[in-house]
């Protein structure tokens, strides 16, 4: 492989956002403590699981070729229905 297609695929959109993704992780692991703790790593991927599978659910309807935004809808009315039960420590 030639350096200038090496670079060039180094240089999308995607290699960028992982590169500053890993600098963004790296940085706040040395700077803040626990950051790189298993309890917060562990707490980070249920957080990103949640918005995963939203966006699996919204590729799979564009990509059948239809934009439906009432998965987007039913989820931020289901987070804002839990508020109050959570501020009273009704929900686990």
């Amino acid at each position: 492989m030639s350096g200038a297609s090496r670079h060039s695929r180094l240089m999308t959109q995607e290699g960028i956002v992982f590169a500053l993704a890993i600098v963004l992780f790296a940085g706040l692991a040395i700077f803040l403590d626990g950051f790189g703790s298993m309890p917060n790593l562990l707490s980070l991927v249920q957080a990103v699981s949640v918005v995963g599978s939203l966006g699996v659910a919204m590729a799979i309807v564009v990509i059948g070729r239809g934009i439906d935004l009432s998965l987007v809808a039913s989820t931020g009315g289901g987070a804002v229905l839990s508020l109050p039960l959570d501020s009273r420590g009704d929900v686990a």
